[in-house]
Parts: structure tokens; sequence; C-alpha cells
């Protein structure tokens, strides 16, 4: 197996399972895999309990058909039991798909497409973000990319796709997403990303600054860097307002800014 599909799928088992709390599937998997050395049985059991929806045997049975005796290798297969995975709930299977999907034909050679046509895949920028949208449901990892992709920060695409698919609006969704399972919720960062989001990718201010506040709040020792953002862009009201809030609940960066800029 060539390079790109190879790699998409090691890191499948680099990034861990996304999936399958059902203590007792992952018991029972355990016990009857735990009653035999072949490699030719421990797949069977991984298949047998991938279908009832447990991703770690998903990606068992894909590491089998990856690293396994030669007579049970078949990467096609493993792209399939990927896809299966991902729909099981393993977030990581399904950055894995949206991987292979997004890889350009011409930086695949005759086997790697050979692969991914027995597979049923293609070159698919759609069909990637679809399996990104569900991982994002089941993590963050597969958020962050979307908002790479949405907020024109995807460098494995070329440009012209790049631009094709920004989306602020997308953007700030997943990042919503991403903190809420890094943070359990959207607090000082989650604001400050979605502040340089408008101001970056849509040059809109006024969202900007309301994000920047609720930023600020959120955490008096964002105030200053903040302050000093909006400082640049010119609007020294907003940021007095930011230092001055961020000086009254006690942040000495801030009271530096508001003496060094404001204090008359």
């Amino acid at each position: 197996m060539t390079k790109i599909i190879f790699a998409a799928l090691t890191a499948l088992f680099l990034l861990g399972c996304g999936g399958g709390n059902d203590t007792e599937t992952k018991i029972a998997y355990n016990k009857e895999l735990g009653k035999t050395k072949d490699f030719k049985e421990k797949l069977d059991i991984g298949l047998k309990y991938c279908d009832k929806g447990l991703p770690k045997a998903c990606e068992d049975s894909i590491d089998i058909l990856l690293n396994g005796p030669a007579t049970l290798k078949d990467s096609a297969k493993a792209l399939k039991i990927a896809q299966k995975a991902c729909d099981k709930g393993s977030e990581q299977s399904c950055i894995v798909i949206a991987v292979v999907l997004m890889t350009p034909n011409d930086q695949k050679n005759a086997e790697d497409i050979e692969v991914m046509t027995k597979a049923g895949l293609d070159y698919d920028i759609e069909k990637a973000i679809s399996y990104l949208k569900k991982g994002c449901e089941y993590g963050k990892d597969s958020c962050e990319l979307l908002i790479n992709i949405y907020s024109g920060k995807a460098r494995n695409l070329d440009e012209g796709i790049r631009e094709a698919f920004i989306n602020t609006n997308e953007a700030a969704k997943y990042i919503e997403k991403y903190y809420t399972f890094k943070e359990g919720g959207c607090k000082d960062q989650c604001n400050k990303d979605l502040g340089d989001l408008y101001l970056k990718t849509a040059k809109d201010v006024k969202k900007a600054k309301d994000y920047a506040i609720k930023a600020c709040d959120a955490k008096a020792s964002r105030c200053s860097d903040l302050a000093e953002e909006f400082e640049k862009l010119g609007d020294s009201d907003t940021a007095k307002m930011l230092a001055t809030s961020g000086c009254n609940r006690g942040d000495r960066y801030s009271c530096r800014l508001y003496e060094k800029n404001y204090k008359k």
C-alpha cells in the first residue's frame, strides 16, 4: 500500500478510538478476543463486534487488515471498515476517510487510486466535509478541521478551492462546538477566536468588538491584549473600555495600558 492511504489509516491508531461507551459490549468483546491468538479469528470477532456498534472493534479489525499477516492484508476493506466505524461513533475514522477524500488524485499513484476505487471512494471535498461534520458530533478534532476549512486555513487544499469554501458563520458554529468539547462551553479563548474570525475573515468590526467584550468579561487577563488590538485598529474608545474593564478586575497589564494611554 502506498504512503498516502497508509498514513491516513495509521493516523487512526495514533489518534485513538473515538466512541463506543457500551461497557457490556466492550467486556464481551475483550473476553471473546482473549480466547484466541489466531489473527483470522481475531478479525472475525472484530468484524462481528464492529457490526454491533463498537468502534474499538472496527479499529482493531482495520489494524489487522493493515498490519496483520500478509494473507489477511486488504487496504480497500480497511477503508470500508473505517467508513462503517465513522457511522458507529469513531471520530478518528471519520477524520481518516475525510483526509483520504481531500487528497487530490494527482498526489496519488495508481495503487492509491485502485484501493480507493475498490473502497468506493474518490476525491470529493463535499463528501469529506460531511464525514468531518459527522466526526464533529463525537469530538473536537473534526470540529477543528472544519474550522480550518471554513476560515480558509486548510493548507492541504488548493488556493482556489480553499477560498471557495470560506464561510464565516459555519466557521463560527464549529469554533463554538470545538470549545464545547474542550472547555464545556464558549469562554474567553472561544470568544477571542470568534472575534478574530469575524475581524480577519469577514472584516466585521462590530461582531469582533462584541466577542472581544465577551472574552474580556470572561477573563480579565484577556483585556489588555484585546485593548491593544483595537487600539491598532484605531478604535480607542473600545480599547479604553477593555483596558478599564481589565484593570477594574485587578489585571495589572490592563492597568499599565490604561495608565499609559488613557489616564488624563
